[in-house]
């Protein structure tokens, strides 16, 4: 078929997988067929965790985000010439991110993999992807007494922080709640308009309750070992179980009553899914591990909360894909910790 008989159709060539750094060269040439160029494969490896994709379950390589998409276009002959082809349009791409945090457990570096996983945008979990450089990369960041961060950057209180590597210089910011409101905007996850700040309130009230829960198992000292202050702990877990978490339990179930008719009992503001939604969800997740008799004796009190609004969020597509995958860390000795003797006797 020749070239001009081409151009009496449309074609779309998809999932051009190249970097963002080499998508200026890289060419979709229309023939007989549509041939894609074999740009270096993009997930063949990382500078930053030295292992390829395919050997690690914490990074992400999500087409629709990354993925330019290149459109050529030609209309047919018109007054016997022929019209110019369109200029491809390509899609918008992310920068790179990177979250330093501590390896092996969820903890407060939980809520920003949610957004990342939600949002199907590509992120890199340094610690836990590379087991032999990686920690020592956050140490060096975010637990150093130096002036400095990285690359100019003010210095990091402690993990977690974010890494955005995005043009001359790289952005280090840290503070769980920071990093949400940062990312809400750039991964669509916040609505427009004066609901962002609802977005924003539910999801520090949502961490304030996940520091509280934090605080039954270590009351007195995070220094010292929780068999020191079980005493304490025992004390501190019976006010949080009797009066606190039940408190907190009845404002997210009343926000819910309040966006039923947008949010259909499934999302806390408007319509669509936010950072807030995640941020409720993680708590409601480890609160279910380290109290799991307190939280399911709640469940008539709180159906709507405990019931449509949890199981919902574990169904967005790509929450759910990340739970049943390996990226999905376990409880363990993080800020979610089960003792038999705090929860519900």
């Amino acid at each position: 078929m020749s070239s001009s008989r081409l151009l009496t159709r449309q074609f779309v060539a998809t999932n051009c997988l190249v970097p963002p750094r080499l998508a200026s060269k890289h060419i979709c040439t229309v023939s007989n067929n549509i041939r894609l160029a074999a740009a270096r494969n993009p997930l063949s490896g990382s500078r930053d965790s030295g292992r390829s994709f395919a050997s690690s379950p914490h990074k992400r390589y999500a087409t629709h985000s990354k993925t330019p998409i290149f459109v050529l276009q030609a209309k047919p002959r018109k007054g016997g010439a022929e019209m110019a082809e369109q200029p491809a349009k390509k899609q918008s791409t992310h920068p790179t991110y990177e979250l330093l945090y501590h390896p092996g457990i969820p903890g407060r570096g939980e809520f920003i993999r949610l957004a990342f996983e939600a949002a199907g945008v590509p992120y890199t979990d340094i610690a836990n992807e590379d087991s032999k450089n990686g920690y020592g990369e956050v140490q060096k960041i975010c637990m150093n007494d130096g002036l400095e961060s990285s690359d100019g950057n003010p210095p990091v209180f402690s993990p977690p922080a974010l890494r955005v590597r995005d043009g001359e210089k790289d952005l280090v910011i840290s503070q769980t709640p920071n990093i949400l409101i940062y990312l809400g905007d750039k991964l669509g996850l916040v609505p427009e308009g004066d609901e962002k700040y609802y977005v924003q309130q539910l999801a520090l009230t949502a961490l304030d309750l996940n520091n509280e829960i934090h605080d039954t198992h270590h009351p007195l000292a995070v220094s010292k070992y929780y068999e020191d202050q079980k005493d304490a702990a025992l004390e501190k877990a019976k006010d949080v179980r009797e009066t606190r978490i039940p408190k907190f339990l009845n404002y997210f179930e009343r926000q819910l009553k309040w966006n039923a008719s947008a949010g259909q009992h499934k999302y806390l503001v408007g319509d669509k899914l936010t950072y807030a939604d995640l941020a409720v969800w993680q708590v409601l997740d480890g609160a279910k591990f380290a109290f799991p008799k307190e939280l399911e004796a709640r469940r008539k009190e709180f159906p709507e909360l405990l019931g449509t609004f949890y199981e919902s969020v574990k169904q967005e597509k790509g929450i759910k894909e990340y739970l049943a995958s390996g990226r999905r860390l376990k409880y363990s000795m993080g800020v979610f910790r089960y003792y038999r003797e705090l929860d519900r006797q």
